[in-house]
């Protein structure tokens, strides 16, 4: 695992992904996390405008921005997906240009909806990194994890097609392990997160014991189960946490 690296901004520390977006984020002391969700997610074009507008409106810059929740009509195949990060970096460079060869320091989770209305890639909710005095520095954010080791490929994926109880219980233990060592290297805890994200079409109805097993905050906070998969096909589960001080929501 990485170690993680101070951004920019001062306001957090993060865990270098990729040049895509980054595997989580901690914020500093006199800092928190606030999610900004728009009612019905929106085109990635319409959804940064927006974003920009509420930030001017905040006195805040772009370095505010700290995750993207994205959702997808359906999973992309690999070549698909390819494109459509390449699309995903050349629009977020317009408005937040990173040096040639910088990681991604933002989050990003994106799944596919199973009863999806939408028509292209939207965006479902942004976090924002925002000063308080107050704040003691405990809130973070992670990218969703599927059950995948690097490049999408059948030699990646773990239980790979095998939806049985076994496989589908493979790639649960996968993504819940991937997302406590992350933690660990920020500097906190499974117990820590107050927001448990599991995306996949069918729970199982053994998902939420054995991922209290992990997260033990789910006894108190719930897990939250999306009815999605993952972005690309052939995935399954996807699973992602946070922790924030607030929820906002914006009108278009």
């Amino acid at each position: 695992m990485t170690q993680p690296v101070t951004h920019r901004s001062g306001a957090y520390r993060y865990l270098p992904g990729g040049a895509t977006f980054s595997n989580g984020l901690a914020v500093e002391a006199g800092f928190r996390i606030v999610e900004w969700e728009f009612a019905t997610p929106q085109p990635l074009e319409i959804a940064f405008d927006r974003v920009g507008r509420e930030l001017a409106a905040h006195g805040w810059g772009w370095d505010a921005l700290a995750g993207v929740d994205l959702r997808s009509p359906v999973p992309f195949d690999p070549e698909g997906f390819a494109s459509f990060n390449a699309y995903y970096l050349d629009l977020l460079g317009r408005y937040y240009p990173l040096s040639e060869g910088e990681p991604s320091p933002l989050t990003r989770t994106n799944v596919a909806p199973v009863a999806s209305l939408l028509d292209q890639p939207s965006v479902r909710a942004v976090q924002i990194v925002e000063p308080d005095p107050a704040a003691d520095g405990a809130d973070f954010v992670l990218s969703g994890v599927a059950e995948i080791r690097g490049a999408p490929g059948p030699e990646n994926t773990v239980a790979y097609r095998d939806t049985s109880m076994a496989g589908t219980r493979a790639k649960v233990d996968f993504v819940a392990g991937e997302l406590a060592e992350r933690l660990r290297a920020l500097g906190r805890s499974t117990d820590d997160a107050r927001i448990v994200d599991v995306y996949v079409a069918q729970p199982p109805d053994w998902l939420q014991s054995v991922l209290t097993g992990t997260f033990g905050s789910i006894a108190q906070y719930g897990l939250h189960h999306w009815p999605a998969r993952p972005p690309v096909v052939d995935l399954e589960v996807e699973l992602g946490c946070k922790r924030l001080s607030a929820r906002a929501m914006l009108t278009a």
